[in-house]
């Protein structure tokens, strides 16, 4: 604590406890800082409280993905730079943000 509100600022699993914490302290914060933010927990939280026939797909999923060949497999079919680029046109909110220079399958930019 710095003795005043203050800004928060989280990487990856990170964001969960900032934002967390920006909820049940809402005096102490100004604002969330959310860098790279991974929400697998919330989102396997609320998996928990499906019914056991709507995590049937995600279960099966997430078994079949720990094949490395097929992990292999399937991430050569997404890592194509039109799919990156259409995934990247929902996450961005301005389209000008996406361009050929920002897209990069091989791991080169």
């Amino acid at each position: 604590m710095v003795g005043e509100p203050a800004f928060l600022a989280g990487n990856s699993i990170g964001c969960v406890a900032i934002m967390q914490a920006a909820v049940d302290y809402p005096d102490f914060v100004l604002g969330v800082v959310a860098i790279n933010c991974s929400l697998r927990l919330l989102h396997e939280r609320k998996r928990g409280e499906l019914p056991w026939y709507r995590r049937l797909g995600a279960d099966f999923a997430q078994i079949i993905l720990k094949n490395k060949a097929i992990g292999a497999f399937l991430f050569q079919q997404i890592a194509q730079p039109q799919t990156v680029r259409t995934i990247l046109l929902q996450a961005y909110r301005r389209s000008e943000a996406v361009s050929r220079h920002n897209i990069s399958c091989s791991g080169k930019k």
